[in-house]
């Protein structure tokens, strides 16, 4: 019988959960992050175990707490931080919980939550439309801890989608060989 009940959650004195850093979901754990007058901390809540935990500090302390948010990388989680001057850098933490790796650095464009990485192309938000930016000799460079991915301004990237509102949100997908046809409105001549 389902019911609810309570969780410990290790009160912290004074902490309170950044909602504009947003949740995810990833590999059946829920993520958010608590802040203090001190530090910033990502929390898990595991959906199998239903256990609260600290999970790691930031990497990188956001100029302003609406200058990070939650992200999802290739089934892992991560954040994206955002300076004063724009550029955005995405550090992601590794299948153990012990290090957060930095990977992407956008320089001049925001990126759609909570997804903005598929397989190897990165979504851009650039005024009024999202772009692709797809794999290709330069972009990625690799240091003796990790590869890191740099789009820059002048990479105008792939036009995928127009959008009307300010802001958007996306979603993971999945690959299938059905055809998109069978989804297509009939057309009614008047």
């Amino acid at each position: 019988e389902a019911s609810w009940r309570k969780v410990p959650a290790g009160p912290v004195e004074g902490a309170r959960c950044n909602l504009g850093a947003g949740m995810v979901s990833v590999d059946g754990a829920t993520y958010w992050v608590i802040e203090s007058a001190k530090s910033s901390w990502v929390v898990s809540f595991d959906l199998e175990s239903e256990e609260v935990t600290r999970v790691k500090g930031l990497p990188a302390q956001p100029a302003r707490p609406d200058h990070c948010h939650l992200t999802e990388v290739n089934g892992r989680l991560g954040i994206v931080v955002r300076s004063l001057s724009g550029t955005i850098k995405v550090w992601v933490l590794d299948k153990g919980r012990r290090k957060w790796s930095y990977r992407y650095n956008l320089t001049r464009y925001r990126v759609p939550r909570p997804h903005f990485v598929y397989g190897e192309c990165i979504l851009t938000l650039q005024e009024c439309s999202i772009c692709g930016h797809y794999r290709r000799k330069g972009m990625w460079s690799s240091s003796n801890y990790a590869v890191t991915v740099r789009v820059r301004h002048h990479a105008h990237g792939t036009l995928l989608a127009a959008i009307i509102a300010g802001w958007c949100r996306t979603f993971s997908y999945v690959k299938t060989m059905e055809p998109l046809s069978v989804y297509k409105l009939p057309i009614v001549n008047a």
